[in-house]
């Protein structure tokens, strides 16, 4: 079953990552941090971090796949991973390599008047064949992701991904009495194991293997979330339909403030809570399913994927000749128009080619990450 307000909260999230990779290439100085203080006092105050999005993200591929294993005729492991990797890691690597190839023909150095990350981060690095293969592999180090800044994500999509049906079976058999202490002690051993390790309680990288098992451990629960919504999405409904409308709206409230640039776990339940909202809510669907919105979501991991290529040809590309501040508001609207033609060429034959493959579920679930 589609979703369809789910669509759009996915592409308003990829949006947000757009506008915060777009404004963090500003210099610091008075134009990004009023950009960044406007944000905090409006719903996309995600905008100021584009971490609490990618959580959004999460919550919503552990719905999305639940939904489609758990309604599907039948499902063999091994075809949901062809699945997965059809729908999440072909259009990733074609990202990849058309980043690189856009390295050799820009020959990108180092800018003035930019952000110090848009010079230290992406496209910091000669895209070499050792550099490609990291890349591809998922390695998800700190030397594997100047290519394309967003697969650090990705690196985790996937992963969890692969083990999902095990996450499953213990959300449709374990009570919740049983669950949600099992899901708290997780997080804690994870972190604290972390905390010995000297790893960071944020974590984008895990370089090695106890650090890339322990980072992937720390996003589990985004997913376990998410499922648990759509197993007992009924439940929850028949609890938001009995409540007044100011209510309603203190939780709508409660939600985005919980999205906000903090903890992941506060971020895990404000996209739950978001979700669960929008979900069981006619105005809800009334404002969100409009096409514009629609059409973000469908292309979404497109637009997830292709952005900061986009923003590093437009700026190197142009660098001296428009200010940067035009350079960056015209990122925007030709990252719509890759992301379009991504989806079109790219996106949707993936697509195509995973639901031709035997296996797990009539249907590929997408990637919440597009």
């Amino acid at each position: 079953m589609r979703v369809r307000v789910l669509d759009s909260l996915r592409g308003l999230a990829a949006f947000l990552v757009v506008l915060y990779h777009t404004w963090q290439t500003l210099p610091a100085g008075p134009l990004a941090d009023g950009i960044r203080q406007a944000l905090l006092f409006t719903p996309f105050k995600a905008a100021v971090g584009a971490r609490p999005a990618v959580i959004l993200f999460f919550v919503l591929s552990g719905y999305v796949l639940a939904l489609a294993l758990a309604r599907g005729p039948g499902m063999r492991w091994g075809g949901f991973v062809l699945r997965r990797i059809c729908r999440i890691w072909l259009p990733f690597a074609i990202s990849i390599l058309l980043s690189a190839a856009l390295w050799w023909v820009m020959r990108p150095v180092a800018l003035d008047g930019v952000h110090p990350w848009f010079n230290a981060d992406p496209w910091s690095a000669m895209p070499d064949a050792a550099a490609l293969w990291r890349h591809l592999a998922m390695l998800g180090d700190t030397h594997s992701a100047h290519l394309n800044v967003v697969m650090w994500s990705l690196t985790y999509e996937l992963r969890i991904s692969l083990v999902f049906p095990l996450l499953l079976l213990a959300v449709q058999r374990l009570p919740l009495r049983v669950l949600l202490p099992g899901m708290l002690a997780l997080q804690v051993a994870t972190d604290a194991t972390m905390r010995r390790l000297g790893l960071p309680l944020a974590p984008f990288f895990g370089d090695g293997w106890a650090g890339a098992t322990l980072t992937t451990l720390h996003f589990v629960n985004c997913f376990v979330v998410g499922a648990l919504l759509a197993l007992r999405g009924d439940a929850v409904q028949a609890v938001l339909a009995r409540l007044p409308s100011w209510s309603l709206g203190g939780l709508w409230v409660a939600a985005i403030l919980l999205l906000g640039p903090s903890v992941d776990y506060t971020c895990t339940l404000g996209a739950a809570l978001l979700m669960a909202l929008a979900i069981g809510s006619p105005r809800a669907r009334r404002v969100f399913e409009v096409p514009p919105l629609l059409w973000l979501g469908r292309v979404s991991y497109s637009l997830y994927l292709i952005h900061v290529p986009v923003l590093l040809v437009v700026v190197h590309g142009l660098h001296g000749r428009l200010p940067l501040e035009t350079l960056l508001l015209l990122a925007i609207p030709l990252s719509l128009l890759g992301a379009g033609a991504m989806y079109r060429w790219v996106e949707q034959p993936s697509i195509a080619l995973a639901r031709r493959l035997p296996g797990a579920a009539p249907q590929a679930a997408r990637p919440a990450l597009g």
